[in-house]
């Protein structure tokens, strides 16, 4: 039976005296959306950094595509599978949406640094690039300046740039942040069909957009996992609503 795509066991960790993740466990399965919801200060972007390599864990294990990477730092990460976005906008705005998109290919293959002196001459990195761009709907503002585009499209072009490094997890940190309704109907859309590329772990407060896309759904609250299940499961749990929300009338 092949392993899932990425499985968190045990995870804590700790500043000083305050337990931000306590014994942890999750697990995504292929071409899965798993959602992962928490009252702010649950620690879900503990979590994800814990996961993608930007903190250590105290106690416990990661393993992603059958490999144990919980000593390994992010950019190993990255090249043994796993793509992240951030909740705030990180592209570069003076390049262009290629240049952003390509810069992601390269970083895929070798270290960043000197990457500019061969990309462009690149062409399956290119074609490699172009690829995401056409997948996120962006091939048409390929040389475009990054600063010309709406914040919406902005968001896109960091899921073509994750999809650049041929992920087998993505981890999507609030993809859903800043945008308005028609952006967001589009972004919602296009995340949905990327399960067809990898497993996705979605942190989303959005509960609309959390329920439109999860195929499971776990709640996070002061660092424990009180939940997992489907998310018409886990939307009836009194100890849900009570713990995340504080009421039984919240949906």
């Amino acid at each position: 039976m092949t392993e899932a795509p990425l499985v968190v066991r045990d995870l804590s960790k700790s500043f000083g005296g305050l337990n931000v993740t306590r014994s942890v466990s999750l697990d995504l399965k292929p071409g899965e959306i798993h959602a992962l919801i928490g009252p702010n200060g649950a620690g879900k972007s503990t979590l994800i950094n814990l996961i993608a390599g930007e903190l250590r864990p105290d106690s416990g294990a990661i393993r992603l595509n059958g490999v144990d990477v919980t000593g390994l730092h992010s950019e190993q990460r990255v090249r043994s599978g796993l793509a992240r976005s951030f909740q705030v906008s990180s592209v570069l705005k003076d390049f262009t949406v290629l240049e952003n998109a390509l810069l992601a290919v390269v970083g895929r293959r070798q270290p960043a640094l000197n990457w500019w002196r061969s990309t462009l001459s690149d062409t399956q990195g290119v074609e490699e690039a172009m690829a995401a761009l056409e997948k996120v709907g962006l091939a048409r503002r390929a040389n475009a300046k990054v600063a010309t585009l709406s914040y919406g499209e902005r968001r896109h072009l960091e899921l073509a740039m994750a999809l650049a490094l041929k992920p087998k997890v993505l981890l999507l940190d609030e993809p859903m942040a800043g945008v308005g309704t028609e952006e967001g109907h589009e972004l919602t859309e296009l995340v949905s069909n990327l399960r067809t590329d990898c497993a996705i772990l979605l942190v989303e407060h959005d509960m609309d957009v959390v329920f439109a896309l999860a195929d499971r759904v776990s709640v996070l609250v002061e660092g424990r996992m009180i939940a997992t299940g489907a998310p018409a499961e886990v939307r009836e749990m009194e100890s849900v609503q009570h713990a995340y929300f504080g009421t039984e009338d919240v949906w």
